[in-house]
């Protein structure tokens, strides 16, 4: 759970101040190919929601507890793609599981600080034993 998310969760570790401005140059070659680099539109719902409720219903919630997907409401996603019962896309997390998704996104910024892996090293051993 902890090596997956901090994995795929790295780009909440960049400070603020450390972004970069985009340089104009990088747009030239994709806009001289009509492709337009300057706006964009931003859709609510996505091709992954379908593919995910899919898997819920394939191997259930409980197979998906730990990976930090929860901070979505599927059962909203999934009275917007018509599913027929919502009831099996409700959160399958314990209190601790709970404790330890805030925990990692609170930390992520600063994972690679001693403490912060000396937590998650206990975590490890507390998600083993439960």
């Amino acid at each position: 759970m902890i090596t997956i998310y901090r994995m795929y969760h790295c780009m909440y570790s960049i400070k603020k101040e450390d972004y970069l401005p985009v340089r104009e140059e990088w747009f030239s070659m994709y806009e001289s190919k009509g492709i337009n680099m300057r706006s964009s539109q931003f859709s609510t719902h996505f091709w992954f929601d379908i593919a995910v409720l899919e898997m819920f219903e394939k191997y259930g919630t409980t197979f998906f507890r730990k990976e930090c997907v929860w901070d979505i409401n599927w059962k909203k996603i999934a009275v917007y793609y018509n599913r027929k019962s919502t009831t099996e896309f409700s959160d399958p997390r314990t209190t601790f599981e709970r404790i330890v998704h805030l925990w990692l996104k609170k930390s992520q910024y600063h994972s690679g600080n001693r403490v912060v892996k000396k937590i998650d090293a206990i975590i490890r051993y507390l998600n083993n034993k439960l």
